[in-house]
């Protein structure tokens, strides 16, 4: 919505304000954020509100994000209001290992949300508008996810998360600021399209709204309606996950299989994050769960004979015993098992000396420098070796010991406990060793041509002082 008259109607006429709230508003100094804090303090008189203003400096661009803070800062102290800023070192955070994007959220969303409880705010207040809305509809769609967008409200921190401006468009915002003379910061990272939001941002959407204008209007229309179809499916997917429930406590969840295996398909796949979130309550940071991984549980949760497990994010698994499930931390079995980290499609992490791509467009050429796999849609994650990993190569009757393979290629003995193997989620086979030997079960890239038109790859590199 553009009309300026038009869409601060339908601001005022918003259902989720409430008369004597505390507001704490997210501001990082660009357009969006200082607009939003000059439509809320307009109205604050009205609605009794109390507000305050947090900004966090990622440190990522140096001296340029920390006169960000200075900015905002200052438009808190000329608006009287109280403002919360935190420099958080997010180049030494990735250092570990992460995609740079989702640490920043992670560790800002945190801060936000100490704020509130030690400030007694009750709802946070950010700037998503329509635009960043048909951006992570189609993020959504490239993940392969439900395009529900993102949501107006929800339960945040010790109170709720409002985004009032998803029906504004930013170019309506850009006007607003202009017309009463506001100021406001450029981010120069946001040109990059090294990131899919800003690619999609930059080279995907502009074309289609010249195409179909009404696109961005139709987005919202059908985020709310997918919202609520998935609203009432949830609310039948909880019902079941209830009844499933054979024991719950920290860190450990005992379910019995019978029920899901009944539901509909629709049900299944959302019965299955409900019960990971049970799992991961207590975890400090909001988990990711990647489709692929979802899928694999699916399909273990669905078989009845015999037993099987599947690796879960911070240590945790499913195992399945005939009819009962059960989600725990793994027993230690070695110190070799340092690491997992699950692919998910256009996601970047480092693993120690090594850095890896997941890549859903075509891989057309072969760099040096750098190895590809085609993952053919199976789900797969990284790790670190254990006892008895073995490998099956290709013209070889019996499969090799990895830590035979290991010594054979000469890997110095300080890097053979770090070095990561590709493994598939659901078989627990070693489908690679990056570097040194591939399995029959992964295609052969070793020709040029192989690399041709290739889909749904894992680029990976590793440093040039490593053997």
């Amino acid at each position: 919505m553009r009309n300026r008259q038009l869409w601060e109607e339908q601001l005022d006429r918003n259902e989720h304000f409430r008369l004597g709230d505390r507001l704490l508003i997210a501001c990082s100094g660009g357009i969006d954020s200082v607009a939003l804090v000059h439509l809320m303090i307009e109205r604050a008189l009205k609605w009794k509100w109390t507000i305050g203003i947090v900004h966090v400096d990622h440190q990522l661009r140096g001296q340029q994000s920390y006169e960000d803070l200075l900015f905002v800062k200052k438009l808190a102290s000329r608006w009287g209001v109280p403002f919360y800023s935190e420099r958080i070192n997010i180049p030494s955070l990735v250092q570990t290992g992460g995609n740079v994007q989702e640490v920043c959220r992670i560790e800002r969303y945190h801060y936000f949300e100490r704020v509130m409880a030690c400030e007694q705010y009750d709802t946070l207040v950010t700037a998503h508008h329509a635009n960043d809305q048909l951006e992570t509809m189609l993020i959504q769609l490239t993940r392969g996810q439900l395009m529900t967008g993102m949501k107006e409200v929800r339960p945040f921190g010790t109170g709720r998360l409002l985004r009032p401006l998803l029906h504004v468009e930013k170019e309506a915002l850009h006007f607003y600021l202009q017309s009463i003379g506001e100021t406001y910061r450029e981010d120069p990272s946001n040109a990059s399209t090294l990131y899919l939001r800003n690619a999609l941002r930059q080279q995907v959407i502009p074309p289609l709204v010249n195409l179909r204008p009404e696109v961005i209007k139709n987005s919202l229309q059908m985020s709310r309606e997918t919202e609520e179809d998935n609203d009432y499916l949830m609310k039948l997917a909880k019902e079941v996950t209830r009844g499933m429930i054979v024991e719950k406590r920290r860190g450990f969840l005992k379910v019995q299989i019978e029920p899901f295996r009944r539901a509909d398909v629709a049900l299944q796949r959302r019965i299955i994050p409900l019960l990971l979130n049970y799992l991961y309550t207590y975890e400090s940071h909001q988990i990711a769960y990647a489709t692929t991984l979802l899928s694999a549980i699916r399909k273990v949760l669905l078989k009845s004979e015999g037993q099987q497990q599947i690796r879960l994010p911070k240590g945790y698994a499913v195992y399945r015993t005939y009819d009962e499930a059960t989600f725990s931390k793994v027993q230690a079995r070695s110190p070799l098992r340092e690491r997992e980290v699950f692919l998910e499609t256009d996601e970047s992490f480092t693993f120690g000396s090594f850095s890896f791509e997941v890549k859903s467009n075509e891989c057309t050429h072969r760099e040096r420098g750098v190895q590809c796999f085609s993952l053919d849609e199976r789900p797969v994650y990284v790790r670190t070796r254990r006892p008895g990993d073995v490998i099956q190569l290709e013209g070889m009757k019996n499969p090799k010991k990895i830590r035979r393979l290991l010594i054979d290629e000469k890997i110095p003995q300080h890097l053979r406990d770090e070095w990561p193997l590709l493994v598939d989620q659901e078989t627990e086979q070693v489908l690679a060793v990056p570097f040194i030997r591939t399995s029959k079960w992964l295609p052969n890239l070793s020709r040029e041509e192989d690399f041709q038109r290739l889909k749904n790859v894992v680029l990976v590199r590793k440093e040039e002082n490593i053997t």
